[in-house]
């Protein structure tokens, strides 16, 4: 699993972002993803065989005022490398996936009120049937 999350960036228009926090947000999410399967790739190339997932975000997707704008160019960069990834290196035995959550909290942030419709929470009884009917 690929995942970077940098974000030094408050959302904004562009031509207040820095060059500083633009490859900040591009060099620890795109980059760092970039890096991180570059070095296990081949590997999987050999053996026939892995799985690559990388996470990307709704800011990929859409632009949101909360969104800053170099987060969602390298979230949205990552989404196209994984499709790009999954051609080239599919038909070799090696699946490649972007997971893009809505909302998600990492173990050392606090726990925040989730926003939006709680039927799409992922701990909903509707979403968890709906996960096990994946299996």
């Amino acid at each position: 699993m690929a995942d970077a999350g940098v974000n030094k960036n408050e959302p904004g228009p562009l031509e207040e972002i820095s060059e500083e926090g633009w490859h900040a947000s591009i060099d620890g999410n795109l980059t760092a993803t970039f890096l991180t399967i570059k070095a296990f790739l081949p590997g999987m190339q050999e053996r026939g065989a892995g799985s690559v997932i990388t996470l990307s975000s709704s800011a990929a997707r859409r632009p949101h005022p909360r969104s800053p704008i170099p987060y969602a160019a390298a979230k949205a960069g990552i989404q196209i490398m994984t499709q790009h990834l999954a051609a080239q290196v599919g038909p070799r035995g090696v699946r490649v996936n972007c997971i893009a959550p809505e909302t998600r909290r990492r173990s050392s942030s606090p726990p925040t009120a989730r926003r939006g419709s709680p039927a799409l929470s992922w701990t909903s009884p509707a979403a968890r049937s709906w996960c096990e009917a994946l299996r």
